[in-house]
Parts: C-alpha cells; structure tokens; sequence
C-alpha cells in the first residue's frame, strides 16, 4: 500500500508542497506548514518511510520542537532520536487502516490539514484570489534600471531574507521594475517565483485594523507555505496604516524566511521605519528617468500605442511628447507615455493615419485645462 494516496499527494501539491518520492517505501514533504502554537518553527521539511516490520518512520527537521498540550505527541517528539539533522520518531499502523492512513495522520499532527487544502482548492486562497504571476508574465523591457535589478536580487536571494522596498513617486517605473527583477530570479541558478499583490486591492472594503491585520497575516502565510515564492505587496505602506500589529506581522515573516520585496511612494516610506522592521528593510530608490533614458521607453512602447490606434508616427512625434509632457502629472517615464497615448488617439479620432507632432500640442492643451493641473499651466503650448 503506498503511503500517500493519489488524493492526498495531490491535495499537497496543491498546497504549495513541495513532494517528492525517492522509492516505493518512502515521501519527502519539503514546505510542510505548521501551527505556530503548537511548533517551534513556521514550516518544516517531512520524511515518511515504511520500515521493513510494517511500521511508519516520521522524521521532522532536527530543531523542530512541539510546544502543545498533546502528551502523546509531546513523548514523542521527546523520544525521537536524533539523526543526519532529522528527528525521527516511530508511528505503529493501527490494525486494518495500513500506512497510508498513519501517514495521513501524521501529516495532520505537524499541521497539514485536508480542510485547508480543499479551501485553498475551492478558490478561497488569497494568492489565487489577487495574486499576479510575475515570473510567468511577458517580460517587459527595462531601461536603465541595471544597478537596482542588481540590489534588488541580491536582497531576493540573500541567507536572511531581508524586505527590499522600492521607493519611488508615481509613474516612475516601480511595478516595471519588479517585472525585471522576477525575470532574473526566474532565469538564474536557483530559479524563484514572484506573485505580486497589490495591497490596496487586497484590503478594499476591510474598515477594521483587525480584517486589514487578518489579510496580512493569511496572504504573508499562504507565501510561507509555498517553497521558493517571493511575495511582492505593491503599496505594502497598507500593510502597517492604522494596523498596530503590521510591523511585527512583517518581521515575524521574514525571521521565518518568508521572501518579500514592496513597491512605496517616498512620502509613505517613513510609516515603514519602524522597529522592529526597519533593520531589516533595504530601501532601493527609484529616481526619475533621464530624458535620454524615458525616450527609450517610448520607443520601445510606442509599437504597442501604434497598433492599438492603427497609426504611425516618428521620432519627431516622440521628442514632442517628451518635451511637452510636463503638463501632465506624475513621473517620466509614465507622463510621457500618457501624452504620446492621448496624441495617438486624437489623430485615430480626426482620421489621420500619420501622428503629427501638432496632435501633440493639441493634447498637450487638453491637458493643460484639467483640474490638478494648474501648476503648468503657465507653460507655452
């Protein structure tokens, strides 16, 4: 009999655990989660193996200690015997049940619960609720962005893991990078999964600092259970405003080796600096493109804004877009891309196949009569 059924070897997978099957008699369980109260440690890895006299060896990380009330249990994990970094403890099958349900038993007293699994599975699970999958997403190009690609990946793979958060105004280019840095953890030696959430969306509707808190804590979880899963929360400012508990949430993840990296506009980075987080936050500031810098990027994105207003334009239209794109608000390279987009779209309007630079002036003037744009508005056209 095996010692893991289809279902349940499924139903781990599922859960972000990692299985493996080295021979008929034996299962590696890597991510295994734990219940914090009754554990030493957020997760560890699980070995079963059937012995050769019909019982059922469970061998946990050497260093995790059960906490709980269960006598049973506590004698023994006291009576495990230590061997090669695993505690290994025997567990007798009960007559007529066979392995497999001992093993599942097992799992259910280092706390793997089928429950949580088919929750998970039903679609309730916050990842898969508002998560995107960075790694598996079109790689955009990024553009002069080499030294905090860098910092941003060392900080990803670092021994400790340690929060690098990307600081920056709007439009900058902060979601942009992110996209780089998923890209290299997906392509290097030891490739890592990125899934970003952005945490605004998350926490729409949750008024109470105790439902903003509980999300943070189950989406913080749900990233702990899954083995190499970086967690991106953009706007991760929300996962401490008016949360008392938010920034011990946050440390108490990353002590667990929970990976994550945040995207923060500057004026929001201070709420974040608070211990006992601040030592381990890495903060990689996102300055503004250079001029030659966001001129690249609308080249490279002017191809996507051609084909979806079924026009052409040239660089000329480009430079235009660059030099007239302070009556729009935000950073380079996102204003300009805005003003290049709203001048396509006046020239597909009037019929035009040919952007002008003179659909850029026009657009510019649009602009310049917008509510919140008063600071320009002395500009010449």
């Amino acid at each position: 009999m095996k010692l893991l059924t289809d279902d349940l070897a499924e139903r781990l997978t599922r859960s972000g655990i990692k299985v493996t099957t080295p021979d008929g008699d034996t299962v590696r369980l890597q991510g295994v989660p734990l219940d914090p109260k009754l554990f030493s440690k957020h997760r560890t890895n699980l070995l079963l193996r059937r012995s050769p006299k019909g019982s059922v060896l469970l061998a946990v990380d050497q260093d995790l200690d059960y906490l709980g009330p269960d006598p049973v249990l506590g004698r023994a994990f006291a009576a495990g015997k230590r061997r090669q970094n695993w505690r290994i403890m025997v567990l007798p099958e009960r007559s007529g049940k066979g392995a497999a349900s001992v093993a599942a038993a097992a799992l259910h007293l280092i706390g793997f619960s089928e429950a949580e699994a088919e929750t998970e599975e039903r679609g309730d699970s916050l990842l898969a609720r508002f998560g995107v999958n960075l790694s598996a997403a079109a790689r955009e190009k990024t553009v002069d962005r080499l030294e905090e690609v860098a910092r941003l990946m060392g900080a990803a793979r670092a021994w400790r893991p340690r929060l690098a958060v990307i600081a920056g105004p709007s439009g900058v280019g902060k979601s942009n990078l992110l996209q780089a840095v998923a890209g290299g953890l997906r392509d290097c030696g030891a490739p890592l999964e990125t899934v970003s959430i952005d945490l605004a969306c998350l926490m729409a509707g949750a008024v109470l600092e105790a439902s903003r808190e509980e999300l943070v804590a189950r989406v913080v979880e749900e990233a702990g259970r899954r083995e190499g899963l970086i967690l991106a929360l953009e706007n991760i400012d929300r996962a401490v405003w008016r949360a008392p508990s938010g920034h011990a949430l946050l440390t108490a993840a990353l002590d667990a080796g929970v990976r994550l990296m945040g995207t923060v506009l500057p004026e929001n980075l201070p709420a974040l600096l608070v211990a006992p987080l601040t030592r381990r936050i890495e903060v990689v500031e996102l300055p503004e493109l250079s001029p030659a810098a966001a001129l690249e990027v609308l080249g490279v994105w002017s191809e996507a804004i051609v084909r979806h207003h079924g026009v052409r334009l040239g660089e000329e239209v480009l430079e235009a877009a660059l030099a007239r794109s302070v009556v729009v608000n935000g950073a380079l390279p996102a204003r300009a891309l805005t003003l290049l987009d709203a001048a396509a779209g006046r020239a597909s309007v009037a019929g035009s196949k040919e952007v002008e630079v003179v659909h850029v002036y026009l657009a510019a003037a649009d602009w310049r009569e917008l509510p919140g744009h008063a600071r320009t508005r002395g500009a010449s056209a």
